[in-house]
């Protein structure tokens, strides 16, 4: 995770490492809003197993350190009694992964641990991440921990004094606020301090978990945390009804991005959002960026999204998909190509029938308009024009949502005009 900041005040590169103003760093420059998927980069980088610790994996984190990608990932065994743990792999070019192993280990059980985020400063990996449980409110809860290590593999014990509890839902308000669940730290480390946003749970009642939002604290140290506030709340009845898994980003211009996990309100359709903010507190421009049928027809969820950019200055987002079994994928992220509309009969004045812009993945309805009689439509500046002749009319919809624009009646055809 890299903070590319143009000021030129302090640098978290792709190793974790902090640098000082004069350390270059490569860096493809975007507007927030033209980032969009690559969807032809898209690519498997590691598929759960049938059998043991890794059957179902998320929570991709990656670092680039020392000439190697490494990963830290959540992995957990079927069925109950559970086996959750995050684990450790390897890897010399960001995709092909070696070297899997367990790294935190809470054993069989009601015990679990979760969400690593890791940071490098002076030569100490520094790993945020969710381990369970704890009695809050009547009911088992997560909480955020934080512990170090020398080498990112040998951590300390779960749970013990060193695996340091540092956010907890503890005395804080139920069941809206942030009393409940906290679980999938982000922490960004600048001169200012430490900001860590998290995800929170709903707590309607005893026994029941109600949807997560995303909410956000500030540190000196990264162990004592204050100023915790809602960031960005789940929105009921949309795509957005349950929201979790923060990876922000902050840009060159000192603005942020945040890409997020996000499901209808009952866990279903998990896709990825993005959005961006200039204080890392409120949040425009929410899109969901990634849908499930924009990878393939046999995929049903992507959700836990962590953005990586690369030492080349590439950036990309590593999350989790399922497709009958649990795996992690990446793909590039780029700027938003510009549209080769659709603006006369057969595209152009030689009727190539031919346009540069790429076409969906997958093969689904988005709108349908029904009039008397047509022909053939135009495409342009994110309008549909069509002419209905048994209607004797002109109509302008919305490229995207098929909504009426303007309708206007179509006059004759003239000789020789």
């Amino acid at each position: 995770m890299c903070i590319r900041d143009r000021s030129g005040t302090i640098y978290i590169r792709a190793d974790g490492s902090i640098d000082p103003p004069t350390a270059p760093i490569a860096s493809e420059l975007f507007e927030t809003y033209e980032l969009v998927p690559i969807l032809t980069t898209f690519t498997t980088v590691m598929e759960s197993n049938t059998t043991g610790w890794d059957e179902s994996i998320r929570d991709p984190f990656v670092l680039y350190d020392s000439g190697l990608y490494k990963m830290w990932y959540y992995a957990s065994s079927r069925p109950f009694p559970w086996w959750q743990v995050i684990a450790y792999a390897e890897s010399s070019d960001g995709t092909t992964w070696s070297n899997h192993q367990i790294v935190h280990d809470p054993g069989y059980g009601y015990y679990a641990t979760e969400s690593p985020w890791v940071i490098k400063e002076g030569g100490i990996y520094r790993m945020w991440h969710a381990d369970f449980y704890e009695w809050i409110a009547g009911d088992w809860s997560r909480y955020i921990a934080l512990m170090n290590s020398t080498d990112g593999i040998s951590w300390p014990a779960f749970k013990s004094a060193n695996d340091r509890k540092v956010l907890s839902a503890q005395g804080q308000t139920a069941p809206q606020g942030d009393g409940y669940n906290t679980v999938d730290p982000c922490v960004i480390h600048d001169l200012s301090g430490y900001v860590m946003w998290y995800s929170v749970a709903d707590h309607p009642q005893i026994g029941v978990g109600g949807p997560f939002k995303i909410w956000r604290a500030t540190s000196p140290d990264g162990i004592s945390w204050s100023n915790r506030q809602l960031s960005l709340p789940y929105v009921p009845d949309t795509w957005e009804g349950n929201i979790r898994h923060a990876s922000v980003v902050k840009e060159g211009d000192g603005a942020y991005t945040i890409f997020y996990g996000a499901a209808y309100t009952n866990g279903s359709y998990p896709s990825i959002g993005m959005a961006e903010s200039t204080d890392g507190i409120s949040w425009t421009n929410r899109t969901q960026l990634l849908k499930p049928s924009d990878l393939g027809v046999n995929i049903t969820s992507v959700w836990s999204p962590f953005h990586f950019e690369d030492v080349d200055g590439k950036r990309y987002l590593y999350f989790a998909y399922y497709d009958g079994k649990t795996k992690l994928g990446r793909v590039q992220l780029g700027a938003l190509p510009p549209v080769d509309w659709w603006p006369q009969w057969r595209h152009d004045a030689r009727r190539t029938g031919y346009s540069t812009s790429t076409a969906p993945n997958t093969n689904e309805t988005s709108w349908t308009y029904s009039a008397r009689g047509w022909a053939g439509p135009v495409v342009s500046d994110g309008m549909v024009f069509i002419a209905f002749g048994a209607d004797n009319v002109t109509l302008a919809l919305n490229v995207t949502t098929g909504e009426l624009i303007w309708s206007s009646p179509t006059p004759p055809a003239y000789l020789g005009g």
